[in-house]
């Protein structure tokens, strides 16, 4: 085997360990995708509809392994809601989903979720057996920020607060692919 090669595997090996534990990621997945199932039927139900998507580190494929044995995997997606800032205000939104969650939680006691405590910009749920939680950040669509422009929750400062992570992540993915041309 040439020494390229012989690098080569050896840094993919060692880049290997540091990703999230397959069986983890499954969990996480699968909650993630029963999440978004219940909230389109929630938001049919109200006669509104939205979208869940992943955001962060989970959907850039960065997500790393635990390094103390106390640490959590931290899993982001936004919950947008499709309404518009005249329509509903940041508190209302953020209880709205917060309840939907709720709900979820209690329709699936089998995923082995806990909502926790409401934090500054999102919910968090929490794994009870493993080491991970997801962020759930409610959100609206950013009219003037469109087509990927949102105006998060946020319990400090503004009601509204503006981000684009669907925006941020595909310039991320785009410099590294620019990098490694």
């Amino acid at each position: 085997m040439k020494r390229d090669d012989q690098l080569t595997q050896v840094l993919g090996a060692g880049i290997e360990s540091f990703d999230i534990p397959e069986e983890q990621f499954q969990v996480a997945e699968f909650a993630y995708k029963a999440a978004c199932d219940f909230l389109s039927t929630y938001w049919t139900d109200s006669g509104t509809g939205g979208a869940l998507y992943p955001q962060g580190s989970m959907r850039l494929g960065t997500v790393t392994a635990l390094i103390h044995r106390r640490d959590e995997y931290d899993l982001d997606m936004v919950c947008r809601h499709n309404l518009q800032k005249s329509q509903i205000a940041s508190e209302d939104l953020k209880a709205d989903v917060g309840d939907a969650l709720e709900q979820f939680v209690k329709a699936n006691p089998d995923l082995r979720l806990t909502l926790d405590d409401e934090g500054r910009r999102c919910w968090t749920f929490v794994h009870d057996l493993l080491p991970l939680h997801m962020d759930v950040l409610p959100a609206i669509p950013n009219v003037d920020a469109e087509p990927n422009g949102i105006w998060a929750t946020d319990t400090e400062g503004a009601r509204w607060h503006p981000s684009a992570p669907t925006d941020y992540a595909d310039w991320f993915l785009d410099v590294i692919r620019d990098e490694w041309l």
